[in-house]
């Protein structure tokens, strides 16, 4: 070969290799890709005799290497998430916590979300990133709107029976159009329907998302559907109709969204809000000082690279993927629950049961919020879980999915405590305040005190008057802290604390768990009979499948249930 031809080969190859990755979107085609494609390429009368282009062959193999590349990355979930720890930074928990109650939108039970914490604290950022993978027809963001106001944008017209009527309301139109003769006939019946009509807002499978403080008239009508009172509720609104004259109308609100709520105020000062309380897993964003230098750092980045080198910043890739699985596990949800009032069996729920504080009236609401928790964890890996196969006695099979160790390790670690105080507010006494009443050895500590600390621990600045606003008299409304006049200056005040703040931490769950477990081997078998048992009147349970439809035994299934990393040599015994 001469040096012209070596030197025109490379040139061809080059340029080759630059429109396959210019067709297939990909920034680099690995040397075996490369191969495979060259020699599809010089097969050309094959691709001619099949009608397919070359472009199609290109795509089709570069696209079985990008699946083959994503598998390795990890399950559709943990990708979503890698993805958004590169915008959203140290804000691993809050990540997971956003995208479950995003998930639990799709389920009979969905969950609650209310993020508190000071200004500037990220709050809004992580949800807006998060809430941008999902359906955009499933995310509502409702601002300080009244109920009138969010029934406008949000309402369509429906009749008696709660059906749309638009359709019949537009067909009216056009014979009224087309009709002079019995115009005043046809101008009655559009009216007696839109008379008798009532407005629809439909919830079901929607995220609402609350960036600014709602109106104190909305977050009351939401009350009974965050509860889920009823699936369907009906209430009576004053609007104005023409004229500006007052009118009454009804208006149903059917199906229970997933709400998440951001707030910098002290909430407890409404007068509602233990009651919205109740309602929510409550949480913070991550305060922490190394958190900041990485945002700023990410900062500087958006506003410093152009579009064109944007992968600096994060993969458009990995987002387009992130985008992708978030739909794929919303109709795996889906599919999952249709029909089915709880699509899950949890071999560990009497351990649980028993690990869970019973103390007060407010720890039923936790167990629930825990339970569901669990739920959607286990339906958001539904994907590798096991599952049982139901066989009714009319030979119809329903399914449910297993609940794994990891699952409620996951759902741990999301919901940190049965404590409704905010974490940031509860790492305060931990870190702050207890430590610095120890040390004075006093009744009592100044805010100049607390701010004194609260500089030297976390390496950042602020002032009494915020440790005042942020911490101090949200906790006295907590019942946590108290204050007294200072004897000494009087234009103090001296804070102590007066109740245990109590975490009630769910840490003990998982190696109760384990513990349990260990000593029995049957365990999960038992849990399996006690099912067949109490279902015997309805059908047989007809075996227990991995996510590939292998089934696998009792033992099998146990050890995999409480050792998730040991799942891909079940699969092998499984299989063998």
């Amino acid at each position: 070969m001469t040096t012209e031809s070596s030197t025109s080969n490379k040139v061809e190859t080059t340029f080759f290799k630059s429109r396959i990755c210019l067709t297939c979107d990909r920034k680099i085609i690995s040397g075996n890709e490369f191969e495979e494609i060259i020699n599809h390429y010089n097969a050309g009368h094959e691709l001619i005799e099949n009608n397919r282009s070359g472009t199609e062959i290109l795509s089709d193999i570069v696209g079985k290497s990008n699946r083959d590349n994503r598998e390795e990355k990890g399950r559709p979930i943990e990708q979503i998430e890698s993805y958004l720890n590169t915008v959203i930074m140290d804000e691993k928990t809050l990540v997971k916590q956003i995208l479950r109650v995003g998930f639990s939108a799709y389920t009979n039970n969905p969950i609650n979300l209310g993020i508190m914490a000071p200004s500037s604290e990220g709050k809004t950022y992580a949800v807006v990133h998060v809430m941008k993978l999902f359906p955009k027809e499933d995310v509502l963001f409702v601002g300080g709107m009244s109920p009138t106001a969010f029934i406008h944008a949000r309402g369509i017209l429906v009749d008696e029976n709660n059906e749309p009527i638009e359709s019949k309301l537009e067909g009216l139109r056009i014979r009224l159009a087309n009709d002079k003769e019995h115009e005043s006939e046809i101008k009655q019946e559009i009216s007696n329907l839109v008379s008798k009509s009532k407005t629809l807002i439909d919830l079901q499978d929607k995220i609402m998302v609350f960036l600014d403080a709602p109106h104190i008239e909305l977050w009351d009508r939401l009350k009974p559907i965050l509860s889920h009172d009823n699936y369907e509720i009906e209430f009576r609104i004053t609007d104005k109709g023409k004229n500006s004259q007052l009118m009454v109308k009804s208006v149903v609100i059917r199906g229970w969204p997933s709400c998440i709520f951001c707030s910098a105020k002290n909430e407890r000062k409404s007068s509602i809000w233990e009651e919205i309380e109740t309602r929510f897993l409550i949480t913070s964003p991550n305060t922490d000082i190394s958190k900041y230098k990485k945002a700023n750092n990410l900062t500087t980045l958006k506003f410093g690279i152009p579009d064109f080198a944007s992968e600096i910043i994060s993969s458009a890739e990995d987002e387009k993927y992130a985008i992708h699985w978030i739909s794929k596990i919303r109709e795996q949800i889906q599919r999952v629950s249709n029909g089915n009032k709880n699509p899950i069996w949890n071999p560990f729920l009497e351990i649980i049961s028993e690990s869970l504080p019973s103390n007060e009236g407010i720890t039923m609401r936790n167990t629930q919020r825990f339970m569901t928790l669990c739920n959607i964890e286990t339906l958001v890996n539904s994907d590798k879980n096991y599952t049982m196969e139901f066989l009714t006695h009319a030979g119809m099979k329903k399914y449910c999915v297993i609940t794994s160790l990891n699952d409620i390790d996951n759902a741990i670690k999301m919901m940190g405590s049965t404590s409704v105080i905010p974490s940031d507010k509860l790492k305060f006494v931990a870190e702050i305040l207890q430590p610095c009443i120890t040390e004075h050895l006093s009744e009592g500590v100044t805010t100049e005190m607390l701010t004194a600390r609260y500089k030297q621990v976390y390496e950042k600045e602020t002032t009494p008057k915020k440790i005042l606003e942020n911490y101090l008299t949200p906790l006295y409304h907590y019942g946590i802290v108290d204050s007294k006049i200072n004897s000494e200056d009087k234009r103090q005040n001296l804070y102590r604390i007066v109740a245990n703040p109590n975490s009630n931490t769910l840490e003990p769950i998982k190696s109760k768990i384990i513990e349990e477990s260990n000593k029995n081997d049957l365990f999960v078998w038992s849990g399996i009979e006690r099912l067949e048992e109490y279902s015997i009147g309805n059908g047989h349970i007809y075996g227990i499948f991995d996510y590939k439809g292998n089934a696998i035994g009792h033992n099998l299934l146990q050890k995999y249930l409480l050792d998730t990393e040991s799942e891909s040599n079940i699969i092998q015994v499984a299989q063998a």
